[in-house]
């Protein structure tokens, strides 16, 4: 799972509310093999053979926090 917070953002943009959203206003979560991996061999391969199947199931589950 590859996570990105938006650290790195600093646009001008206003949310519903009006208010300002900068850097860490949102999260992407990407679900994916990881980054260089065709050039590792050590690492999984993201490649399929004629017939093979690949198959992935992601579900996220978000609960509020009080």
């Amino acid at each position: 799972l590859q996570v990105y917070d938006g650290h790195g953002l600093d646009v001008p943009i206003h949310g519903t509310d009006e208010k300002f959203m900068g850097a860490y206003a949102g999260i992407a979560l990407e679900p994916q093999l990881w980054p260089d991996s065709p050039n590792r061999s050590d690492f999984a391969q993201p490649f399929l053979l004629p017939g093979e199947i690949y198959s992935q199931h992601t579900q996220y589950i978000f609960s509020k926090i009080d």
